[in-house]
């Protein structure tokens, strides 16, 4: 409330304000808080939109933190290009977080706590109140007859922040009374050194990068323990997957980085993944699980969705299945078996599918997804990678090229913010 009275005090703001109330369904007086929202936005001819999300947590994930998750990706859905997000943050709040951090054992980024200012899904996010305290709000609200609700969540100790809030603030601030400037002082401190830790990690990994998403070992092998550590999580936070613990990183420098080239290892986290291959590393979403083997007639007018991507195919003059082969909706698609072969376009020989994905360098973990093109129970073509022949579309010859996308790959935004250690 005091950081929509404060913005709509300033002329030039006024006319491109709106404003967003989530409520999540969480307290028995939400509808409550939506309509004082509604009523004070009326007053101050602020548009405002009100948007419901089910933020009630699955087994084992933090209420807190899924409720935070659930917001910002709602947020996101009415984010336009260029705007900018401000959120009520101040500089008590920033103390927590920092408080927080430190007792999660975080790193530099970690302890930086919350940035005034940083990118947001094609826009930016802004926290204008970091430099003041809840009391001077407060304050301010009084002196303007403000109304607001308190949360009556926040006085539940069972939360970490809440416990932080009651009990161990105030007695901070009674033996430290400018603690809270310290503090903010120290975390800027920390954001500093952050982005120098950054700076360092886009160096090192300058050479290693293959794709966004693939790294080469051998240069990550020539860093010392903690730039290697460093370069890993800043590589994992550029792609906007959640950060492995300690536990999960130690596991991917020993386990994948270690690991003989003939060998493929992988360690899970949350929502990500890290596979070898040869002399690489991949940094992927996890895959889908396979359902049972099952065939499928395809035309290649139409998109399947098949092994946790997309088959489609683009008309092409020259390249791609002969558009004669493909008539009659008489395509079928299905996944490996093992035994397939195929005598490539423009190859003299027959040979295993199985050897041609290795001299490919296809990725085990890709190769049993990849899905294969049949006519009368004869491979015609292996998504993506070739035709068959005597399949292909000749140089004059109308063809379809079969394109397979999978779901399984890095995320490919900006970073929406600073790493969380």
């Amino acid at each position: 409330m005091v950081l929509l009275h404060a913005l709509v005090a300033l002329p030039h703001v006024q006319r491109k304000l709106s404003a967003i109330h989530i409520n999540h369904g969480l307290s028995p007086d939400s509808q409550a808080r939506a309509w004082l929202c509604q009523r004070v936005c009326a007053r101050l001819a602020v548009q405002i939109t009100v948007l419901e999300i089910d933020a009630r947590p699955p087994p084992g994930e933090s209420p807190e933190a899924w409720a935070r998750d659930v917001r910002y990706a709602a947020l996101e859905n009415v984010m336009r290009p260029d705007d900018m997000l401000l959120t009520a943050h101040h500089r008590d709040d920033n103390c927590e977080t920092l408080l927080l951090q430190l007792l999660r054992g975080a790193g530099p980024h970690g302890l930086a706590a919350m940035p005034e200012c940083r990118s947001f899904d094609g826009g930016w996010l802004g926290r204008p109140l970091l430099c003041y305290s809840r009391d001077q709000l407060e304050i301010y609200a009084s002196r303007h007859g403000l109304e607001w609700i308190d949360d009556a969540s926040n006085r539940d100790l069972r939360h970490a922040r809440n416990f932080l809030r009651q009990r161990v603030m105030p007695s901070l601030k009674q033996r430290w009374p400018g603690c809270a400037s310290t503090l903010a002082r120290a975390a800027k401190r920390q954001a500093e050194a952050a982005m120098l830790l950054d700076r360092l990690a886009e160096g090192d990994l300058q050479g290693a990068v293959e794709q966004p998403n693939v790294l080469e070992v051998a240069p990550l092998k020539s860093l010392g323990s903690p730039r290697l550590r460093n370069a890993l999580r800043f590589w994992i936070h550029r792609l906007q997957f959640s950060l492995p613990s300690e536990a999960k990183l130690d596991q991917i420098v020993q386990t994948v980085l270690g690991a003989r080239p003939d060998a493929s290892p992988c360690v899970r986290w949350h929502q990500a993944e890290v596979r070898r291959y040869r002399n690489k590393v991949y940094l992927l979403a996890p895959s889908c699980e396979l359902g049972p083997p099952s065939v499928c007639t395809w035309t290649p007018a139409e998109t399947l969705s098949i092994a946790g991507g997309r088959l489609y195919a683009v008309r092409a003059l020259g390249r791609g299945i002969k558009a004669s082969a493909c008539e009659g909706g008489r395509l079928e698609v299905r996944l490996r078996r093992g035994g397939e072969r195929c005598r490539p376009a423009g190859r003299a020989h027959h040979k295993p599918l199985k050897k041609l994905l290795q001299e490919a360098g296809i990725p085990p973990w890709v190769r049993e997804r990849i899905p294969l093109i049949f006519l009368q129970g004869e491979l015609v073509a292996v998504s993506g990678l070739w035709v068959c022949h005597p399949f292909s579309a000749g140089a004059d010859e109308s063809g379809w090229e079969p394109i397979w996308e999978s779901d399984q790959r890095p995320l490919g935004k900006a970073p929406r913010g600073p790493l969380i250690v």
